[in-house]
Order: C-alpha cells, then sequence, then structure tokens
C-alpha cells in the first residue's frame, strides 16, 4: 500500500510559502527506482491542475521530494503520480508479464 512507504508532511520555506514534503521511506533498488523515475516524470508534467515540483533531496537513504501546497487542489501531485505509477506498473505487468 503506498501509504505504508510514503510521509506526507506540511511546511513552511523561509519566505513563507506553504510546501508539502513527501518522504519516501521504502529503502530498497525499488524505492530509489520509483523515487528518481517520480523526480523525472514531475519535472517535465506541467498541468494548471497540479502542484508545482520545488525540488528534492537525498540525504543517505532518505529521500524527499518538496511540491508546493495549496488549499483548494483536490489531488496533491505526491499522491496523483502515486496512483499513476501503480496504473503504469499494471499495465506493464500485464503486457510484459514482469513486475
Amino acid at each position: 500500500m503506498v501509504k505504508d512507504y510514503i510521509n506526507i508532511e506540511k511546511g513552511t520555506l523561509g519566505d513563507r510559502r506553504l510546501i508539502v514534503v513527501k518522504e519516501l521511506l521504502q529503502e530498497s533498488d525499488q524505492g530509489m527506482n520509483d523515487f528518481v523515475n517520480e523526480i523525472a516524470t514531475v519535472s517535465i508534467t506541467k498541468h494548471k491542475n497540479l502542484v508545482d515540483l520545488y525540488g528534492c533531496c537525498t540525504n543517505g537513504s532518505e529521500r524527499f521530494i518538496v511540491f508546493e501546497y495549496l488549499e483548494n487542489k483536490r489531488v496533491l501531485t505526491a499522491h496523483f503520480l502515486d496512483i499513476c505509477l501503480g496504473v503504469a506498473k499494471g499495465l506493464e505487468y500485464l503486457r510484459e508479464g514482469t513486475p
């Protein structure tokens, strides 16, 4: 389940902008691959209905992604991308038979 390997917190930058910090808790090669793929996808995905990526960082096994925070957005990019990633993995499995 997605919530078992991510932690999402609300925060504030020094300039008082509200942010969402997504921490990936899964310490595995697959977890790192998912992290890199999410950054790559978010970096090229721009849409008025998705929150913007502010940045990302790693420190040893710690991995964080920082998004803008908007009160009235229905689906945060972090959750939206987790859903999309799951769907993509399912389609890949059905097409190629590999997890």
